[in-house]
């Protein structure tokens, strides 16, 4: 008989986790340094060897999902979007290329919820994988700020991310993230790096310019509040007074619309401006388009190959300007990207989903042991409610950092301590 080695899958792929997680803010990093646009980023590179490693740990063990009543109704969805997407196939004017291009994104962020939800994970791993994707966004925030003040970009930032508004989502992750963990730096060293980061972090959220993102923080800032004591808040309410004081001193340039204060610029902009208004024209082709499938769903892909046929007639300058160049806009939601693909019934199942994951986490924050326990299902709460808002007005069901944050808060059956000795496989040489 050969020698055998032992293989901790679980380990291995929790390791390419970390690394899948922080390399997610460096979408476009390949882009910007060497101007190389490839549908393998380096994070999706990740993901493919971690679907590897989870094939090569079903070939020697099954590990069943104790939470499959709370996800099957996501698992429905994609079951109705693929019968959708066959049947428009069949008997309509088809694009392969777009559905091609979106089954191998939404395959490989699907694929990542699948096998977070069959290895081991305990409350420890799940917030290591939270901080490596916390240290990329946070060197994705110093290259923004370089490019900022040293290149003199004067414009909305989104660093090596793909929009500004995934910049914002990302930065309100970890702000959130750093003030619920406020008791773990101690010593006086540590709270001034702590504040300081917050007060950075805070900075170029603000340089994003975007008006869902403030949303979303002023939803989790009073959500917050409730777990909060009244030391804590008063440090929150002094970081934010020293932050709007440095950014009434630092208006250094005059440019309406960018500058320090943008984002600020970008809340005072008219309500008919081109800008503000985009998304109802928008949200009116995608009603229109679901109108023509009687709400069953276009298809995976199909919307943005037949975009210029549901807003031909628009009027909306932004609009025609994508038109002309034979383009095409995203729904500008999540929900109404889902009922334009997947019909009212992907969307129902999608609701059902958020439903669940929402009571299941409340569940378990009023049944929590440990204060670590508390604390991680308070964040997952709160993550929850920042995807489900950040949802209505921005489009990121296609996104990594959408579903690696869907992933972490719904994944609710965590223990504090996790037995690894019975994940070991024994591999002959």
């Amino acid at each position: 008989m050969g020698k055998g080695i032992n293989v901790n899958f679980d380990n291995l792929i929790h390791k390419l986790l970390c690394f899948y997680a922080f390399l997610i803010p460096f979408e476009k990093v390949l882009k910007v340094f060497f101007s190389i646009d490839t549908i393998l980023k380096p994070y999706r590179i990740f993901a493919i060897l971690i679907i590897v490693s989870f094939g090569v740990k079903l070939s020697f063990r099954w590990s069943a999902n104790k939470e499959i009543k709370q996800d099957i109704f996501l698992y429905i969805l994609f079951i109705y979007g693929t019968i959708a997407t066959l049947f428009r196939m069949l008997t309509t004017k088809f694009y392969l290329n777009y559905l091609y291009n979106d089954l191998f994104q939404m395959g490989l962020y699907l694929a990542i919820f699948i096998v977070m939800r069959h290895i081991n994970l305990d409350i420890k791993k799940t917030k290591t994988i939270l901080k490596y994707l916390a240290v990329g966004i946070v060197l994705n925030s110093i290259y923004v700020f370089y490019s900022f003040y040293f290149l003199r970009n004067f414009r909305r930032q989104a660093g090596f991310m793909d929009n500004p508004n995934y910049l914002a989502l990302s930065l309100v992750v970890v702000i959130v993230l750093l003030l619920l963990r406020r008791s773990e730096f101690k010593g006086n060293l540590k709270k001034i790096a702590w504040g300081g980061l917050l007060f950075f972090l805070g900075y170029i959220f603000i340089i994003t310019g975007s008006r869902t993102g403030l949303v979303l923080l002023v939803i989790c800032f009073a959500m917050m509040f409730l777990f909060f004591s009244a030391k804590q808040k008063w440090t929150i309410f002094l970081i934010s007074t020293a932050l709007i004081i440095f950014l009434q001193l630092d208006r250094s340039d005059n440019l309406e619309g960018s500058g320090p204060l943008i984002l600020i610029e970008r809340v005072k902009l008219k309500s008919n401006s081109e800008e503000a208004d985009v998304r109802f024209p928008v949200w009116s082709g995608v009603l229109r388009a679901s109108q023509q499938t009687n709400f069953l769903g276009l298809g995976v892909g199909q919307f943005k190959g037949r975009f210029q046929e549901f807003y031909k007639e628009e009027n909306h300058i932004l609009i025609r300007r994508i038109l002309e160049r034979n383009y095409y806009l995203s729904p500008h939601s999540d929900y109404f990207a889902i009922l334009v693909v997947y019909g009212v019934a992907g969307l129902l199942f999608y609701l059902i989903f958020l439903f669940l994951t929402g009571r299941k986490i409340l569940y378990h924050i009023n049944h929590s042991i440990t204060e670590e326990q508390k604390l991680f299902y308070q964040y997952s709460l709160l993550i929850i409610t920042t995807l489900a808002v950040f949802g209505l007005t921005s489009e990121s069901f296609n996104s990594a950092l959408f579903w690696i944050l869907l992933s972490i808060c719904s994944t609710t059956e965590l223990n504090s301590a996790t037995d690894e000795s019975e994940e070991l496989v024994e591999i002959e040489e």
